[in-house]
This record gives C-alpha cells, structure tokens and sequence, in this order.
C-alpha cells in the first residue's frame, strides 16, 4: 500500500509576528505566471538586476536555494526541489528542497516575489505513523541534547554571517528567548535586527530557531517599522506586540467604518497587523488584553484600501431575529456600496437570503461579471449590519 504524505503544522516558539503555513504546510498550488521581480546577488543577499520575465521564478528561487545552501551546508544534500505558489497569496513564492523527494528530510523556503528576499528556511523531519508520513521538527527536551544560550547566540551569528555576507556586519543581536514547558526550558530563538533604508524608521528582524537537538532548525526574517523593537528586542516576559500603522487607503477605509459603527472606538485594545503574504490589515478589538477571541473584527486590503471583512462578533451573537428579507437585502446594498460604490450594482441576491430566526439574517452577493467575488453579509433586526465577508 502506497504511503499517504502530509506535513504537520509547526507552532514556532514564539519569534514569530504570525504563524504563516510557509513553516509546515504542503506545497500543492500550482505555479502561476509571475511579473518582473528583481533576484538575489549570490553574496551580498540584495536583490539584482531584473531578470527576463519568462526566467522570473525559476531564477528567483534558484538564486534563493543558493543563499540558503550557503547558511545551511546541510542543504547540499537536498537535491529535489518543488517550486509553488498559493491562491491570495500575491507576495511569496513557496519551494521546498528535500533529499529525495516525499518521505525524505525536507526544507521549507519562502521567498519575497518582489524584492528577491529569503524570509524563510525551515528544515523538517519525516515521522511515519501507522503508514502516513508526518513532517514536523523537534522542539521537546526529552532524550535532547540541549543548546547553551552562549552557544546558541554563537551559532546564530554566524549563521547571519553566511546568510547576508557583507550585509551582516549590520546585523546586531538584540534578544534570546527561551520558553518553558511544563517548567522545563525549551530551545532558544535568538533575534537580530539590521536597520533598512536611509530613514533608519525600518529593520529586518530576524529569528533563528533551534531544535531540540540543539541545531538550528530554521530562520524567519521580516521588515518592519523599528517600533518592533518592542517585540523582538524585548524580553520574553515583557515583549508587546505594537500596530502597525495603516497605508493611506486602509485609514481612510477605517475611518468611513468607525464613523458607521462608533462603538469600535469604545474598545480598549485595538491590535493593527499588516500581514505581508498577501498585503491586507487585520484589526482585531478586544475589551480587556485577557480576552483570546477578538470582539470585533476589520480586515483591508493594504494597497486600495477595499474592505475585505467586518464582524461585530458579540452584537451578531445577542442580535435575536434577523431582519425580515427585503429589507436585508436594502441594508446590505447600502452597506457595501458605502465601501465599494457603484460597483456594487453588477452584484445580485437572486434568492440567496436566509432569515434569521435565531440570529441575524444572512445576504449573499454575487456578480456575474469578470468580478467573482461573493459577499456574505449578516443584517439585524434592526438593519444594522453585524458581518460581513468577501470571498473570492
């Protein structure tokens, strides 16, 4: 019998702004034709000259393997490689290097499509259970060969030295972290930060992962506003996570939201993050910092500003009956054309309404045009919009 293949998610330590799949998921999406994006220089790790568009992919990632296998001599040894891109994921390009193909030790690789930059490489090992071959990494101490905080800050610069050549002399280490389990330390991560740009306001952060076995399993690099020192250069007690500040569009589009629905400005905590794989903002409000699940919910495309989602999670859980149809469909018209504008008139309700007899009642939208996109929109008793969803 033909063993199944499937690759278990990673819960990284910590380092991350944003647990993405890249770490651990399965590259099944077809490749996709891509536009001009610069490459990487073999030894300085900063993009190049613009390659042909026809060679775009494969020399990006060719050139990203390379400056990978230079950090990681280990990497000399995978020689299969599986090249991918994901649905609503515009900005990366996904490969995977492994020794021999399914079943073997592999490597995730995520790549910037617009800068030529390494954001990822995550080496993961194959664990065959009952005929279904796992992927996963050892973060546990038990039978492990633990790793000194000395050691390990030794191993990630050098590390850093191999991985940005020349651009490593401006890489400063600013944190360990070591977390425990169960009153056990776990492995470390320890983050470094390079300033970008002549403004000195951005840095690439960079946090190299180790593994239980006290080898170094993976890095992640992102850029962001330096105002993320309060993440990656703090402690691990004392670390925040700061917002990061909206483009022009999404403000605009946040503040057409707020002046509608005036109780988001009640909420004490409003957490701002701009998600880099597919360039949209997600704010989530919270009443107290205690509090896992988001009260309300607003997600923007970063670049045009477009709503992409809105939830008012408690409001659309206390609504009682929804509204009476006619009028669901009037207020969700007038709720995306607020947002969208006369684009809204190529879309159509047809007999996609659902009364909500127990909650609010649902609305679907959906253009029959070149835009396939689909609205799902949930309206109150009292007309007032409490979800709202688009869908591609």
């Amino acid at each position: 019998m033909k063993k199944r293949s499937s690759i278990t998610a990673i819960a990284i330590i910590g380092s991350m702004v944003a647990v993405h799949s890249a770490w651990a998921a399965e590259q099944t999406a077809p490749s996709t034709p891509q536009p001009t994006v610069p490459a990487i220089q073999p030894k300085t790790g900063q993009p190049a000259a613009l390659a042909a568009p026809q060679e775009n992919l494969n020399q990006l990632v060719q050139q990203a393997v390379e400056q990978a296998r230079r950090a990681f001599p280990q990497l000399k040894d995978y020689k299969t490689l599986k090249v991918s891109t994901r649905k609503g994921v515009n900005e990366m390009v996904f490969a995977t290097v492994s020794i021999n193909g399914e079943g073997t030790r592999m490597a995730n690789l995520v790549v910037n499509k617009k800068t030529g930059e390494l954001r990822t490489v995550a080496f993961l090992e194959p664990i065959t259970t009952d005929g279904e071959v796992r992927y996963t990494v050892s973060q546990g101490p038990e039978g492990d060969q633990p790793v000194t905080d000395e050691t390990a800050q030794r191993l990630a610069a050098q590390l850093i030295d191999r991985l940005y050549g020349t651009d490593a002399k401006n890489a400063k280490q600013v944190s360990l972290w070591r977390d425990t389990r169960d009153g056990i330390a776990l492995p470390p991560v320890v983050n470094f930060k390079a300033p970008v740009g002549p403004k000195g306001d951005t840095a690439r952060y960079v946090s190299v992962q180790f593994g239980g076995n006290g080898q170094i399993y993976g890095f992640e690099a992102v850029t962001k506003p330096v105002s993320y020192d309060q993440w990656f250069a703090a402690a691990l007690s004392a670390r925040t996570m700061p917002n990061d500040p909206l483009s022009q569009p999404a403000q605009v589009t946040y503040d057409k939201l707020s002046a509608l629905y005036p109780a988001l400005s009640g909420f004490k905590l409003k957490q701002a993050k701009l998600d880099d794989y597919d360039q949209t903002f997600t704010i989530e409000f919270r009443s107290a910092a205690i509090q896992k699940d988001a009260e309300a919910i607003v997600k923007m495309d970063a670049a045009t500003g477009a709503l992409l989602r809105f939830e008012l999670e408690k409001q659309k859980q206390q609504m009682g009956k929804g509204a009476e149809p006619e009028v669901a469909k009037e207020k969700a018209y007038a709720f995306l054309q607020a947002f969208y504008g006369e684009k809204v008139k190529a879309y159509h309700v047809d007999n996609q309404v659902m009364t909500g007899e127990n909650g609010p009642t649902q609305v679907v939208l959906a253009s029959s045009g070149a835009d396939k996109a689909i609205f799902i929109l949930y309206v109150g008793a009292d007309g007032r919009i409490c979800s709202m969803q688009k869908m591609n």
